[in-house]
């Protein structure tokens, strides 16, 4: 997701990107922008709600169950059968 934003975000001729810079309030201040976005970081929910499902999902929290951040650091399913919920509709499917 963070790719295809940055993809998007990147060719605006109204958008500074300044990645993995490390800054005071008052250098942001500097700039005079009229607005200032801060992204932090974030992580995958583990309890089903996504963009269309926004109660949590009974039992979608087991031992077992994985999340996207669980597989990208090598974590793997013990056996199947295996169910991929994606509620994104777009990106993680």
């Amino acid at each position: 997701m963070r790719d295809y934003r940055l993809g998007q975000i990147a060719p605006m001729a109204n958008v500074d990107l300044y990645l993995n810079s490390e800054m005071s309030v008052e250098e942001v201040l500097e700039f005079g922008a009229d607005h200032v976005a801060l992204a932090t970081g974030s992580t995958w929910r583990r309890d089903g709600v996504g963009r269309h499902i926004r109660p949590p999902i009974l039992g979608a929290i087991f031992p077992h169950s994985l999340s996207p951040d669980d597989i990208m650091d090598g974590k793997r399913p013990d056996k199947g059968p295996l169910i991929v919920f994606d509620d994104d509709h777009y990106y993680m499917g």
